[in-house]
C-alpha cells in the first residue's frame, strides 16, 4: 500500500493588496513553493523559507514577507524602501 502525505498536496492561495494593487500568491509547504500568478503566468518565488507565523521569498531583487498571522504583507526592494500591503487566505473555492 502506497502511503501519500495529503501536506504534500495543500496549498494556500493568497490574495494581497498593497499600492491599489492585486497580488495573487500560491503557498505550497510540502512542496516548498511560493509562486505569484500574475495573469495566466506563474512566477515562482527562490530562497523560501517559512515558520508557523511568516513565508518569506524573493522575486528577482524584492523580498516578500507575508504575516500568516496578521496577514500582513511587506515588499522590500534592492534600494530599501518598504510597501505593505495586507492579505487574505482564499478557500479552495474556484469560479
Amino acid at each position: 500500500m502506497m502511503f501519500i502525505d495529503s501536506q504534500t498536496y495543500l496549498t494556500d492561495d493568497i490574495l494581497c493588496k498593497v499600492d491599489n494593487f492585486e497580488r495573487t500568491f500560491v503557498f505550497n509547504q510540502g512542496k516548498n513553493t511560493f509562486v505569484e500568478s500574475i495573469g495566466i503566468n506563474e512566477v515562482n518565488l527562490t530562497e523560501i523559507q517559512f515558520s508557523s507565523t511568516h513565508i518569506l521569498g524573493y522575486q528577482g531583487t524584492d523580498e516578500i514577507l507575508i504575516n500568516r498571522v496578521s496577514g500582513s504583507l511587506f515588499i522590500t526592494n534592492k534600494d530599501g524602501s518598504v510597501s505593505e500591503g495586507k492579505c487574505e487566505l482564499l478557500d479552495k473555492t474556484k469560479f
